[in-house]
């Protein structure tokens, strides 16, 4: 009993009695482990969304507000990634591969403007509220800004590398027809 295998559209095999199986060259995206680094991409969102809603306690400054967009953005390329990994089609590493470019692109902006932060070029130590000076530091927690900015940078830049490995894999390929010999 032999089976069939016909290409569908967007990097699926089908079989003839309807199973589907992922191209080997989509499979190297599951290489780089994307679901624990989108696990790791929400995390590092989620740590940086609690530590924004808390600076903004303290100081409603501009770092604080622009920030916001860049935390969301990891936050949706973490779960884009793990939603990738599960179901595995070439639309869906496509869209890993765009959204982690962005979500890289914005970790480096955002660690840029905490870095101004951190050594107050961007949001003044001191401030004056109903005449009263009040001094904050947020310097150490700008600094840990920094250091999640990089860290997103990283893995950003991880998964999709490995995006781009799939996809080129998979443009490669070529699609192969089995061709069954009829008994007569």
């Amino acid at each position: 009993m032999s089976s069939s295998a016909e290409t569908a559209g967007d990097g699926v095999m089908m079989k003839s009695r309807g199973e589907e199986t992922t191209s080997p060259g989509l499979r190297k995206f599951q290489k780089g482990f994307p679901i624990v680094l989108g696990a790791v991409q929400v995390t590092i969102g989620i740590i940086m969304l609690l530590t924004a809603i808390a600076m903004a306690a303290v100081d409603l400054g501009f770092v604080v507000l622009i920030l916001y967009w860049g935390i969301i953005i990891y936050i949706a390329a973490g779960v884009l990634t793990i939603f990738t990994a599960k179901t595995l089609t070439k639309s869906m590493v496509c869209g890993t591969l765009v959204i982690n470019i962005v979500a890289t692109v914005a970790a480096a902006v955002g660690s840029i403007l905490h870095f101004f932060a951190a050594v107050g070029l961007v949001i003044p130590p001191c401030h004056t509220i109903n005449g009263h000076s009040i001094c904050i530091q947020l310097s150490h927690t700008e600094i840990a800004m920094v250091a999640f900015s990089v860290l997103e940078i990283i893995v950003s830049l991880w998964v999709a590398s490995f995006a781009l490995l799939a996809l080129c894999s998979h443009s490669r390929e070529e699609p192969t027809v089995e061709a069954h010999e009829s008994k007569v």
